[in-house]
């Protein structure tokens, strides 16, 4: 074969190779950060939906999902290695404001407001104001004491630093810790039918653990963010709009009621 043949059957690869990069590769790239019950793939949970429906339908172009363990996506994603992540929450604990601020950051609105409770056993004193707390040994993971030391300061109280809610309730429960500030979802699903708001009138027999819904040191709403170009742009702003249309039909608080 000589050299002409050559160099056109190389040109025809070529061509072939482009248009099925362009027609097969993602466009946009989202990772959901997993946690079991919340977004998982073999213990599901409300933000499942949002990820398999509302994401799919905003993006605007070929769309690539990944799941990956939640710390693990968002290291990804700060390394860039994915274009988008869900659900993260609008926590600076995470992104530095800067990066939204310059826009380097894309947000989308949120989808779900989570809501930092601080919980006491059954039987001893609701917490209902920052200053009840001083004094007390508080545990929490260190992204859920960082508000409150922010706001009581390292001094106004005792806190112990556990890995997750889990070992949080567990301390609290043993009463190595007087309260326990937790993420109302985090407690939901670590003590599912434990814990009842303070007044509620009906309190399960099963109750262990009482907080006021009206006190919340930090609150946070989860959203979608993605690395700022043209076409993340135009997805959260399409998503956004599905998020609206969703909350108009009152669809979107009965996906995450069961979190409340």
């Amino acid at each position: 074969m000589n050299a002409k043949y050559r160099i056109v059957i190389l040109g025809l690869l070529l061509q072939v190779m482009a248009t099925y990069s362009s027609t097969s590769m993602a466009d946009i790239h989202v990772v959901g950060g997993t946690v079991p019950f919340v977004l998982h793939g073999e213990h599901p949970g409300p933000h499942n939906i949002i990820f398999n429906t509302t994401i799919v339908e905003a993006a605007p172009s070929n769309l690539e999902r990944t799941m990956l363990p939640y710390a693990r996506a968002i290291r990804d994603f700060q390394a860039r290695e994915f274009d988008c992540l869900y659900a993260t929450t609008n926590n600076p604990f995470y992104f530095a404001p800067s990066l939204i601020e310059n826009q380097i950051l894309l947000i989308s609105r949120p989808v779900n407001t989570i809501k930092l409770h601080i919980y006491s056993r059954d039987g001893e004193n609701v917490i209902h104001a920052l200053e009840d707390m001083r004094g007390k040994t508080i545990v929490g993971t260190r992204n859920q004491l960082r508000p409150v030391k922010e706001q009581l300061g390292t001094e106004g109280a005792r806190f112990i630093t556990v890995f997750d809610a889990p070992k949080a309730f567990e301390l609290l429960n043993i009463k190595r810790a007087d309260i326990a500030a937790v993420y109302n979802m985090d407690a939901h699903l670590t003590v599912p039918g434990q814990i009842a708001e303070y007044s509620a009138q009906n309190k399960p027999q099963t109750t262990r653990y009482l907080y006021d819904a009206r006190f919340a040191p930090a609150e946070w709403g989860e959203i979608l963010a993605c690395w700022n170009r043209p076409e993340t742009k135009l997805f959260i702003e399409n998503f956004d709009k599905q998020v609206t249309q969703l909350e108009t039909t009152g669809a979107l608080s009965s996906i995450f009621d069961t979190f409340k």
